[in-house]
């Protein structure tokens, strides 16, 4: 069985409670999962698929459990400051042969980017790691072999990785899925950290309303160019790597 673990938390400080901010009257959670569980209906039935919000420890991250009762995902609760290590944990507790990892601050990431990453991990079991490529910020999506994954985690169990944790990774055996470029996205983010990333996602989500759900990729991409969108949040891109660089630096020390 295939994994679909979306990494979210409670405790944001740029912007408090993210994943529970409501747009067209549900949460953001709400349309990452539902978008997920659209596209992976027939392979959730078939016990092919199994979506887990894989959260931390902390007692308020229990509040991930709302979805539950919406939709067929479950949470798991691991290790706090090294997201590899709750994947790991999560794998091993639910016995995935591989694992498609979406950061859940990516409210829009494509799931029919991942559904094809699901296809590789079919086609090529062997490999180590699984990625998209072509898409703009936050709609990529990439996924492990979980014995690769429990492998690696060997010697990184005690560190804190909790920003471009990806950079523990050293391996030849990559499947890179290429999806088509949209237009005009080099400056788009769909990622949600800001006020600003707020109201990018919110313009989208009102404009396609209950449709948010089984909009295909192209037309979110139509609407962003049409409408200029992405110049609610475009400015951020400089500062949002400088922050990430700097946690990476504190993690490392």
């Amino acid at each position: 069985m295939i994994g679909v673990l979306f990494i979210a938390r409670m405790g944001s400080t740029r912007l408090r409670d993210k994943h529970f901010e409501k747009s067209a009257d549900r949460e953001m959670m709400y349309w990452l999962i539902s978008r997920f569980v659209h596209v992976f209906k027939e392979s959730i039935g078939c016990n092919e698929v199994k979506l887990v919000i894989c959260t931390s420890d902390r007692p308020e991250n229990a509040a991930f459990k709302h979805f539950s009762s919406i939709f067929p995902v479950e949470v798991f609760q691991g290790n706090d400051g090294n997201v590899p290590k709750r994947l790991a944990d999560c794998a091993a507790h639910y016995k995935f042969s591989h694992i498609i990892s979406i950061d859940g601050d990516d409210i829009l990431c494509s799931p029919s980017a991942a559904q094809m990453l699901q296809s590789s991990m079919i086609q090529f079991p062997w490999s180590d790691i699984y990625k998209t490529t072509g898409l703009p910020l936050g709609m990529n999506s990439w996924g492990f072999r979980t014995e690769y994954l429990a492998h690696t985690m060997q010697s990184h169990n005690e560190e804190m990785l909790e920003t471009g944790w990806g950079r523990i990774f050293e391996t030849e055996k990559i499947q890179t899925v290429a999806y088509h470029e949209p237009p005009e996205h080099k400056s788009w983010r769909f990622t949600l950290d800001y006020p600003e990333d707020f109201a990018f996602f919110n313009s989208i989500i009102s404009h396609f309303g209950e449709n948010s759900t089984t909009v295909e990729d192209e037309k979110i991409w139509e609407l962003v160019a049409g409408q200029s969108l992405d110049k609610h949040n475009s400015s951020l891109t400089d500062e949002y790597m400088a922050n990430f660089n700097r946690q990476i630096e504190i993690e490392n020390n």
